[in-house]
């Protein structure tokens, strides 16, 4: 059995893999993949990451793969390759760059960094009907939010002005933890991931581990 590891930054992202991701990964193969979500809680040091992250793949389970979810907006400093002058480029460049940078430092074939573009409300972005469902009496501000972002793809409202802070401006009393998890579940999987590109092909890969046989890993 393959041993999945989806280090959280926090509550919202554990909510998100054990209420969405880990049901939908372990009904595809029964008894081949089971999935944990070690949480971070909270923005932390690189090293910190990294430390834990090797701890995880010494484990002496078989077959064990170590993804993260961690939001791009507000990096760790010491995070490999936020100080490159690749980290100029455009989110979904830099996302990837980053990605690749963690990944050669570890390196460890079996860690496979996903950074969310640019945090968590990027998913509350992608239908936003479903987030005036969770808050009816903002239906209003939040119908005139969907037509400014219109013409903007949910993983392109970028770390200038961030979906958590677009959100709070027509909802005040939004919380990540709750109404922003409701939200994600209400929208679905398949939705989240037709509309951010960067995210979909992560649960792609996540799928395929899960169809693989533990003694390919």
């Amino acid at each position: 059995m393959i041993r999945l590891y989806v280090v959280c930054e926090g509550l919202t992202e554990v909510n998100f893999v054990t209420t969405i991701l880990k049901p939908h990964l372990e009904a595809r193969t029964p008894d081949q993949i089971a999935i944990s979500a070690p949480n971070l809680k909270g923005h932390c040091t690189y090293a910190r990451l990294k430390k834990f992250v090797r701890n995880l793949l010494h484990s002496p389970a078989h077959a064990v793969i170590v993804t993260t979810m961690i939001d791009l907006f507000e990096i760790a400093g010491d995070f490999p390759g936020t100080s490159d002058p690749y980290d100029d480029k455009p989110g979904e460049h830099r996302v990837q760059y980053l990605e690749q940078c963690c990944s050669e430092d570890i390196g460890d074939e079996r860690f496979l960094p996903y950074l969310q573009l640019h945090e968590f409300e990027a998913l509350v972005l992608t239908d936003l009907d479903a987030l005036a469902e969770q808050y009816p009496n903002q239906r209003n501000e939040i119908h005139e939010l969907a037509k400014r972002l219109r013409d903007l793809p949910p993983e392109q409202v970028n770390r200038l002005s961030p979906p958590s802070r677009r959100i709070k401006q027509s909802v005040p009393e939004y919380s990540k933890t709750v109404g922003g998890l409701a939200t994600v579940v209400r929208i679905g999987l398949s939705t989240l991931r037709a509309r951010c590109p960067h995210f979909g092909p992560w649960i792609d890969c996540l799928e395929n581990l899960a169809s693989e046989s533990p003694d390919a890993i």
